[in-house]
């Protein structure tokens, strides 16, 4: 036998395997001793090859692993590769009743935790592994089928008897979710498989009530498989990873137990290597770093390119924007990719006409335009069909040094459509039983002039009416809030700024976004990603001092400025609410304060031991405002550094520019008619959602370029044809025209 290797990694196995002399070794071994079955092949094989992992064991699973994607090769040579008959074999149970503590209290405290110990089963614990066996066959919804790989296996005891059970396996062999987000190579997976471990079965019997407990125990588990995987294989854990299914679990033990949603399966198995039909449920991804080394390994892996930039002048005209955009989507079809390029360029002639006027009766657009709304293809969705403008809302970023994204949510009211599936309903109103409609919340970036550079994140929900919840507010995750979106696309920002080195990224909300956890995470980003966010909440600041908001008034006027207001609407008087005349557009001046404060850590639910942040505060108020016009009054935090007359007035001007996405959602609804559309399920109105929003974009910018930039030249946007009978026009109308 040749000299011994330790810890051959399965990169290494795979290479050795697939040598011509290793391959006729085994061919030779075939031809002697035909009866192989394939795990007596692989013993073979590791101990010719010398196959060993860390405690000296040979590595069959990994071996049997490769040979099985090299039987064709195999077979080839020898043509009798015999396989293992995998009878079924039953788990080896109790087979008796698995008595409960007597009294079990309503909440996980410490006087519970005392009384609570974790067994880990060892190798020859039979009489643990029974108990083990006989609670997941009777009392999992997986019952008695069988983990694979790696195993480690725990019970979990209350004052001697047993209340649940738990146990960690090898992880799923692919996982995309998962495999993007480490970023790892096919051969880097073969080497470092083995530091992921998956929480195959989770269980607290279902008689025990216990608040809190499921948190605990997943908080504890993760305390204690790093040493004992270890301790039982000599291999140092990464990750930590299990699923939840949606259908019958929300995931909450797990988002207390700070486990982060990842994503989610694409309803596979494990051995599903050919795509079957017979889909497994669509699971949650969860997911706990065991070991802060695992982040210098994906830095090493994640070596992103920057975006190449993007000049916002490029792809303007009618026969070139609509490719820009939408071409070369990944919708599985490359000719459902050129249907949306189609539609988009026929409804940007007509955006506010049905589909059938803008393709001016083209039958075969418009069968193609109702085809791609129904088909069942899920990889048409919403977020795909933005994802290519996305990405060059990005590339324009990375032409200028500094942007401003701003967040903004708008409710799309589709009242008529009773009989549409899967809409939501709108309104804030408890009482109320809502209107049919969608919530869409984006973020639309533009230049510090108010160009718009396009729509770098957005989610179309179908949101529910607020329902009273046992948890108080201040208990629940913020992941379960709605409020969570405003942190999902700030982190949108976030990995965008990364790939942006020349760009400083401003992100810009009203006061839906001013809540704890999205000010603390922004203020660990200041450099590349600040905010500016105008303040909803009087804060106490601390115990038994001014509140904030009586802070900021008392801070002394440093400069005055003038702003243009739009015209203010008429209200009309509701039985809780006062009315407010029309006004038209006025200059408005303010004065403006500034200084810092520290925002302490809420005292109470999950952010109780939250450390305290600190951010600059700008405060504008106009101080004599016509009568019967509402007074300006702009509270603002934010993370940039205001420390100067000349920053606070540009964190002001930074605000001013939030009304650019109240203007994109107003020509996404009377430009484009975005509330006109009619279709049987949400999901097809998401589809038209997305391509309009896509064109009120276009529509918004080549109106701001006209005013902002009035010396660029015409053909950047019209061809040829169009700038002839718009010259035409002109000659008539005696209107000089620069082309």
């Amino acid at each position: 036998m040749r000299t011994r290797m330790e810890n051959t990694n399965r990169r290494n196995m795979r290479t050795i395997l697939t040598k011509p002399e290793n391959l006729q070794i085994l061919k030779d071994e075939l031809f002697h001793n035909p009866n192989h079955s394939m795990n007596s092949l692989s013993r073979f094989a590791c101990e010719e090859f010398s196959f060993f992992d860390n405690n000296h064991n040979l590595k069959v699973a990994g071996c049997n692993t490769i040979l099985r994607k090299l039987e064709v090769v195999i077979e080839m040579f020898a043509g009798k590769l015999s396989h293992s008959n995998h009878t079924y074999v039953p788990m080896v149970r109790l087979n008796e009743e698995i008595p409960l503590p007597g009294e079990i209290p309503a909440e996980c405290n410490s006087s519970m935790k005392k009384g609570m110990e974790i067994l880990l089963i060892g190798k020859d614990d039979d009489y643990l592994r029974k108990v083990w066996n006989e609670l997941m066959a009777t009392e999992h919804p997986l019952g008695e089928s069988r983990l694979v790989g790696y195993q480690m296996k725990y019970l979990i005891k209350y004052k001697g008897k047993y209340i649940g059970a738990y146990s960690f396996s090898s992880s799923a062999l692919s996982l995309e979710a998962r495999d993007k987000w480490i970023g790892w190579s096919k051969d880097d997976q073969y080497e470092y498989q083995n530091k992921v471990l998956n929480m195959s079965r989770f269980l607290i019997r279902k008689e025990v009530n216990c608040k809190n407990l499921a948190s605990y125990i997943l908080s504890e588990s993760l305390k204690r498989i790093k040493v004992d995987f270890a301790g039982r294989y000599n291999i140092e854990l990464w990750l930590a990873e299990t699923f939840v299914d949606t259908e019958n679990y929300s995931g909450t033990c797990y988002k207390a137990a700070n486990w982060e949603l990842l994503g989610q399966t694409k309803g596979r198995g494990r051995n599903d290597r050919q795509h079957s039909k017979k889909k497994k449920s669509i699971k949650d991804i969860y997911i706990y770093v065991l070991d802060p080394e695992l982040y210098s390994f994906i830095a090493s892996n994640h070596k992103v390119e920057n975006y190449i930039p993007l000049d916002v002048k490029t792809g303007l005209l009618a026969t070139e924007w609509a490719d820009q955009e939408f071409g070369g989507l990944e919708l599985g079809d490359e000719r459902l990719s050129n249907r949306v390029v189609t539609i988009a360029g026929d409804k940007g002639l007509n955006p506010a006409a049905p589909y059938p006027k803008a393709a001016n009766g083209d039958s075969g657009a418009i069968q193609g335009y109702y085809k791609f709304l129904w088909n069942d293809n899920k990889e048409i969705s919403f977020e795909k069909i933005l994802s290519g403008h996305a990405e060059n809302t990005a590339r324009r970023i990375n032409s200028f040094t500094r942007v401003l994204a701003i967040q903004d949510t708008s409710d799309l009211n589709y009242k008529g459509l009773e009989k549409t599936s899967g809409l939501g309903k709108i309104g804030k109103n408890k009482g109320s039983s809502g209107t049919l409609g969608l919530s869409l919340h984006s973020t639309y970036v533009v230049t510090e002039k108010g160009i718009p550079l396009g729509i770098l994140n957005a989610e179309c929900s179908s949101p529910e009416i607020h329902k009273e919840r046992e948890q108080k507010h201040y208990d629940i995750p913020i992941e379960e809030k709605a409020s969570y979106k405003w942190i999902v696309h700030y982190n949108k920002i976030l990995e965008v700024a990364e790939r942006s080195p020349d760009a400083q990224i401003i992100s810009i909300a009203d006061r839906e976004a001013d809540f704890f956890e999205l000010l603390s995470l922004a203020s660990e980003n200041t450099e590349k990603a600040p905010v500016v966010i105008r303040i909803k909440h009087d804060r106490a600041l601390k115990k038994g001092e001014s509140k904030l908001f009586e802070v900021i008034e008392k801070l002394p006027v440093s400069l005055t400025t003038e702003v243009i207001v739009p015209p203010q609407r008429e209200k009309a008087a509701t039985n809780k609410t006062p009315g407010r005349p029309y006004m038209a557009a006025r200059k408005a001046k303010l004065e403006i304060s500034y200084g810092r404060v520290t925002i302490p850590a809420p005292d109470r639910g999950l952010l109780k031991k939250g450390s305290s942040i600190k951010l600059s505060v700008v405060y504008a108020k106009e101080r004599n405002p016509p009568e019967g016009a509402e007074p300006i009054q702009w509270r603002l935090f934010t993370t940039l550094d205001i420390s100067s007359d000349e920053e606070a007035l540009e964190c002001v001007a930074f605000y001013k520019q939030r009304w650019k996405i109240e203007d994109f959602h107003r020509v996404l609804k009377s430009g484009c008619n975005v509330e006109k559309h009619k279709q049987s399920t949400a999901e097809r109105l998401k589809r038209v959602i997305a391509i309009d929003m896509v064109i009120a974009w276009r529509i918004m910018l080549l109106t701001m370029l006209g005013r902002e930039c009035p010396e660029m030249p015409a053909d950047l946007i019209f061809t040829e044809d169009e700038l002839l009978v718009m010259t035409l026009i002109a000659q008539k109308k005696n209107v000089t025209v620069k082309i």
